[in-house]
């Protein structure tokens, strides 16, 4: 159950009420864990201070609240509706404010928060030749940022988003292509991977970018899961840097 503190005017803050705000259900655990807690960490150990901080760690949060969690309450339907007789018209719908709230985090919220960074991504959504193009003027601009980025984004691209961003944007605003051309996006296990590959696509990238803001003696990596503490979710650790040698005093 996640909660939230409601602002009481005329009361001190540390008597506003805190209530009950989502319960994302069984599922949900890693990317809530993530969002809520290994992600702030990593901000805190960055050296982005101050007003940007907090910024940036309420960026992210949104991406939780306003986009990904709606988008798996979205997927808890069109899982209890699987072998469930109902009319074709619900369960469509499922699948598409499904897509629509996944669009939202991925296209419009991940973008807001990784610009609070200085970075922006706005290139990676747009067409094949105009991606290219925006490319090539990020990495000169952001010669720290690994060309591997590039490849990642692409792999993005042809996997899912391109056909995710034609199914939200052509289809269902404008009614575009014929439907017959989205058949497997009304699918379950279809809507299980876009969820996967959504959020964890912006868990990774934003890291990366993360990373960059961390101190010099300083890296991340991934922890292997033969290596992880069920206790305490984690999908990354903090390292010492390699090259970096402490003298001691």
């Amino acid at each position: 159950m996640l909660h939230k503190v409601v602002a009481e005017p005329g009361k001190e803050p540390r008597d506003w009420a805190v209530v009950a705000f989502a319960d994302p259900g069984e599922g949900s655990e890693e990317v809530v864990n993530f969002f809520f807690s290994e992600l702030p960490e990593i901000v805190d150990a960055t050296l982005i201070f101050g007003h940007q901080r907090k910024e940036l760690k309420d960026a992210f949060g949104t991406i939780l609240i306003e986009g990904l969690l709606p988008a798996f309450e979205h997927l808890k339907r069109i899982r209890a509706s699987v072998g469930v007789d109902i009319p074709i018209l619900n369960r469509s719908q499922h699948f598409e404010d499904f897509a629509g709230r996944l669009w939202h985090a991925y296209k419009d919220l991940w973008p807001q928060a990784i610009a609070t960074m200085g970075y922006n991504i706005g290139f990676a959504f747009q067409e094949d030749g105009k991606f290219e193009t925006g490319w090539n003027v990020f990495q000169n601009e952001h010669q720290n940022i690994p060309t591997a980025l590039g490849d990642f984004l692409r792999k993005q691209r042809s996997d899912w988003q391109c056909e995710l961003a034609a199914f939200r944007n052509d289809y269902l605003e404008h009614r575009k292509p014929e439907v017959a051309n989205f058949e497997k996006l009304y699918e379950p296990k279809t809507a299980e991977f876009l969820f996967e590959r959504g959020w964890k696509s912006i868990a990774e990238v934003s890291v990366l970018f993360l990373s960059r803001h961390l101190p010099a003696s300083t890296r991340l990596e991934v922890i292997p899961p033969q290596e992880q503490n069920p206790m305490r979710q984690r999908r990354f650790r903090f390292a010492v840097a390699r090259g970096v040698r402490f003298v001691r005093p």
